[in-house]
């Protein structure tokens, strides 16, 4: 205990303040934090999680939040990768466990600066820029889930990061296969 943890909890908390004044998504008449789901894809995949925060709105559609503590840099990096699975899955699940029409997924970057990025239907409904929500963006999320899972049970389990600088933040990083992160491990 000492200054620089006296300062980052300081810096937490000033982020945290910053986050409750801003008040930017329409308060939902019901709100659920924590919440857990499960899920079957199909016949033979189950999906489990535990969504941050969801917001009902009086019309029956669903505002769902997950919180980074992260840059605004790094959250915003988000939307470009092709891969990402956890917001269309909380989507679906939305759907699925609560009966609920997902309005908009949202990733809420809660370090130094506030930035708020993710999918909404209409897009920039919110007053949020957004991309659209679309049935066919769930789907698609659904069908990456469904292939990279067949590739396991086929026994095809080649490391293949999605960007290979969080090779870094990697606790397995000293016993990878993959050869680049090595590489990357020890560049200067």
């Amino acid at each position: 205990m000492g200054y620089r943890t006296e300062y980052l909890r300081r810096q937490m908390l000033d982020d945290l303040r910053q986050f409750c004044d801003s008040g930017k998504l329409p308060a939902g008449f019901e709100v659920l934090t924590e919440h857990p789901f499960e899920m079957a894809i199909d016949d033979s995949l189950q999906v489990r999680g535990r969504i941050d925060r969801i917001d009902k709105l009086p019309d029956g559609r669903a505002l769902i939040v997950d919180y980074k503590y992260s840059a605004a840099a790094n959250v915003a990096a988000k939307m470009d990768k092709a891969t990402l699975l956890q917001p269309g899955l909380y989507a679906l699940a939305a759907e699925r466990a609560l009966g609920l029409k997902p309005a908009g997924v949202f990733y809420f970057g809660l370090k130094d600066k506030l930035k708020i990025v993710g999918w909404s239907d209409p897009p920039g409904a919110f007053g949020i820029k957004t991309e659209p929500l679309t049935r066919e963006w769930i789907d698609g999320v659904v069908q990456i889930a469904r292939t990279a899972v067949d590739q396991i049970r086929e026994g095809r389990i080649a490391p293949m990061p999605v960007s290979i600088e969080l090779c870094r933040l990697c606790d397995f990083r000293d016993v990878c296969r993959y050869d680049r992160a090595a590489r990357t491990l020890t560049a200067p």
